[in-house]
C-alpha cells in the first residue's frame, strides 16, 4: 500500500518564532520517517493580500498538485512531534475527512472549539464556544480553528471558490470556511490526543493545557456561559494525552 502525499499549508505574516519553526520541522521529520512526502506551501499575508486572499492562493496552489491530504497550520502554533502522523493515522483509521488537534486561545486559555447550537437566519455563522471536551477522544465539533487541522483534498474539491472569506463582517475566515463545510454535509472532528500550544510572541508566552486548567478552575466558581461537552466521542485507548 502506497504512502499518502501531504501538503503543509501556512499563511505567514513575517518571521517565524524559533519554537514554532523547530516544532514544525520536527513534525515534518516524523512524517519523513514514515515515508510520507510533504510539500510545504507558504504565502505572505500583507496589506495588499489579506489572510483570506493568502489562504485562497495557498489552497489553489495545493489543489493543482493533488496531494491526498492537506495539513493546515498557523505561524503561532507549537506542534508536538507526533501531530500530523497521529492525525493522519486516526483520520485513516476512522475514515474522517476533517480532523483537528486541540489548542488554547491566547489571552484566556480557553479551547479553540466551537459548536453550531443555534440556527439564526440573520447570522448563519454563529457558533457557541465549547468550554470542556472529552480527553483522549475524537469528537464532532463545528469549528476547531485552523491552527492544527488535517483535511482530505476532496473536502476542498466539494467547495466553490472562494474557500476562505474574512470580509463577511460577522465572522473570521475559519468560521466562514467551516460553515461552508456544514452546508455541504461534511462533518468536522477534533482529536484531543493531539494537544498543541499557541505562542504569544509579544510577551512571549505559551498558552497550553495548564492555562486551560487554570481557566476551568476559575470558571468553576460561578455559573459560566460556556457550552459543556455532551457530544458522543470515540475513546482512544492506543495513545496517551500530552
Amino acid at each position: 500500500m502506497s504512502k499518502p502525499t501531504l501538503a503543509w499549508a501556512m499563511p505567514m505574516y513575517g518571521s517565524v518564532h524559533r519554537l514554532v519553526y523547530e516544532s514544525h520541522m520536527t513534525a515534518m521529520g516524523s512524517l519523513a520517517k514514515e515515508g510520507i512526502v510533504v510539500t510545504p506551501k507558504f504565502v505572505i499575508v500583507s496589506n495588499k493580500m489579506g489572510l483570506a486572499s493568502a489562504s485562497n492562493k495557498i489552497t489553489q496552489a495545493i489543489l493543482d498538485q493533488k496531494p491526498d491530504y492537506i495539513f493546515w497550520t498557523e505561524m503561532d502554533m507549537v506542534l508536538p512531534a507526533y501531530t500530523v502522523t497521529r492525525l493522519l493515522k486516526h483520520a485513516q483509521q476512522y475514515n474522517i475527512d476533517v480532523l483537528s488537534g486541540v489548542y488554547f486561545l491566547r489571552g484566556s486559555g480557553q479551547p479553540c472549539l466551537f459548536k453550531k447550537v443555534l440556527e439564526e437566519k440573520e447570522n448563519p455563522f454563529y457558533h457557541t464556544q465549547m468550554g470542556t471536551f472529552p480527553k483522549n477522544a475524537i469528537f464532532e465539533v463545528g469549528c476547531p480553528g485552523v491552527g492544527c487541522v488535517l483535511f482530505k483534498r476532496e473536502v476542498f474539491e466539494q467547495l466553490e471558490f472562494p474557500y476562505w472569506d474574512d470580509r463577511q463582517g460577522r465572522c473570521g475566515q475559519d468560521i466562514y470556511f467551516y460553515t461552508k463545510l456544514r452546508e455541504k454535509g461534511i462533518k468536522v472532528y477534533a482529536d484531543s490526543s493531539v494537544i498543541c500550544d499557541q505562542i504569544d510572541e509579544d510577551e512571549p508566552k505559551l498558552w497550553t493545557s495548564k492555562e486551560y486548567e487554570e481557566w476551568l478552575r476559575k470558571e468553576g466558581g460561578h455559573r459560566s456561559g460556556f457550552l459543556q461537552d455532551d457530544t458522543k466521542s470515540i475513546k482512544l485507548n492506543d495513545v496517551e494525552s500530552r
